[in-house]
């Protein structure tokens, strides 16, 4: 992240092109469909007992129970990628 920063913040900031390509900053209001997704983000963590990146180590480490919230990630992940 570091690195990412360090490289492209001056890429940003002279707002040129590069590799042929315009350079912008993607940003976009906060709206309220952004707070209801990021509140019911947050209640899926807790009740399903960690994110997509918990959930897989959990589940390297034996956790076989964390076999459902993997199965319920697919399956949200599959239908906001359809919705999209």
């Amino acid at each position: 992240l570091a690195v990412a920063v360090t490289l492209f913040a001056p890429i940003l900031a002279f707002g040129t092109s590069f590799f042929g390509q315009d350079v912008s900053g993607y940003v976009s209001p906060v709206g309220v469909s952004l707070l209801v997704g990021a509140f019911m983000f947050g209640i899926g963590m807790q009740l399903g007992g960690g994110c997509a990146s918990g959930t897989l180590y959990a589940i390297g480490g034996g956790r076989t129970v964390m076999f459902i919230t993997l199965i319920f990630f697919i399956v949200g992940s599959t239908v906001g990628a359809y919705h999209l």
